[in-house]
């Protein structure tokens, strides 16, 4: 959805940016996270872990207000499904 529709739909919105780059830095993260982990430094992955909810909080801030945007101006949101 996001590199589909709706970065071609909304990418004038600021907050798309945002969620794009919050979005990239999320899935780092855990893949991150997975190599920490598989190599045995357990202690670290969990402590890694602690920034996924700190991601997922900015995504859905900026799903909101991207949302609002939309309302706003009455603007077709992109589709959900490619």
């Amino acid at each position: 959805w996001l590199y589909g529709s709706a970065l071609k739909k909304n990418g004038s919105i600021p907050q798309m940016k945002e969620l794009e780059t919050f979005h990239t830095l999320l899935h780092s993260t855990i893949k991150n996270i997975v190599q920490l982990y598989t190599s045995g430094n357990q202690h670290q992955a969990l402590k890694e872990a602690t920034r996924i909810e700190e991601y997922s909080h900015l995504i859905i801030e900026k799903l909101n207000i991207i949302e609002k945007i939309h309302l706003e101006y009455n603007i077709l949101p992109a589709e959900t499904v490619e």
